[in-house]
């Protein structure tokens, strides 16, 4: 009785309909880029969207992405959006070149030659912001030293902190599916759960997120196409629990094509 119960209560798994995943991003489409993001907060919720526009071409052997920011929606607490609204400013139209090889994996980024001087001089507005000299002393302090961090990263500290968001379109381009599993580059594993023409749905076991903390716990769930190696959708959902109390968060990539004109 058991075993069977176990056996009823294991997720359905299905064979890799291909030993391993390639890469070819579309070069004559631009593509959209919508990530949403929504967290609980100690004091109500915060939401953001953010749209990209991407575009491929052909490198030497490779490619290279280019990723424009297009738009960007907030909505949370007054304070919040105050210090959002400055950094929107530093961000609306920033332009990123990702080197990628044949397939798929990340080279390089780089910014726009003006990136340093925009995140300078928001910096510099957040500093002397109202809604930052309301705060109490050790608030003021906090967010005195996120600041200071943030004015200090190196050009490869900023290249990392990109790198970590674009690397979920490419997750899974290059790598072997065996045994319905599928593992990305940096370790997490996901378990292929169907699969119809060049579409497979894919979703995170358990515990399979070395880069997250032990008191966060959630599940990924991705849908992959195949013919072109990139993620088109993508559901992240985390607990973290912090003192006792336990916050949710959700993010969502969504791909699909730029309504614009073609590319050259």
């Amino acid at each position: 009785m058991l075993l069977a119960a176990l056996l009823l209560s294991a997720p359905a798994t299905i064979a890799c309909p291909a030993p391993a995943i390639g890469f070819a991003p579309p070069l004559d489409r631009p593509l959209l880029l919508e990530r949403r993001i929504e967290r609980e907060l100690r004091e109500g919720r915060f939401r953001q969207q953010i749209r990209y526009r991407l575009r491929f071409a052909r490198a030497g052997r490779g490619f290279r992405l280019t990723v424009e920011q297009i738009a960007l929606a907030s909505d949370g607490p007054p304070e919040l959006l105050r210090l959002l609204a400055l950094q929107e400013e530093s961000s609306a139209g920033e332009t990123l070149e990702v080197t990628l090889d044949s397939t798929g994996t990340i080279l390089g980024i780089s910014e726009s030659p003006a990136a340093p001087e925009r995140l300078a001089a928001a910096l510099a507005r957040l500093r002397t912001d109202p809604g930052v000299a309301t705060r109490d002393a050790a608030e003021q302090a906090q967010i005195g030293a996120m600041l200071d961090r943030l004015a200090a990263l190196t050009p490869d500290e900023r290249a990392a902190i990109h790198q970590a968001k674009i690397e979920r379109l490419v997750m899974f381009a290059g790598r072997p599916c065996a045994q319905a599993m599928v593992s990305t580059r940096d370790g997490a594993r996901y378990r292929l759960t169907a699969a119809a023409g060049d579409s497979w749905e894919l979703e995170t076991v358990p515990g399979s997120f070395p880069d997250r903390p032990d008191a966060a716990q959630g599940t990924d769930r991705a849908v992959l196409s195949t013919a072109t190696g990139l993620v088109l959708r993508l559901e992240r959902q985390t607990v973290v629990r912090v003192a006792g109390t336990e916050r949710k968060a959700l993010e969502s990539l969504t791909v699909s094509t730029d309504a614009g004109p073609p590319q050259p």
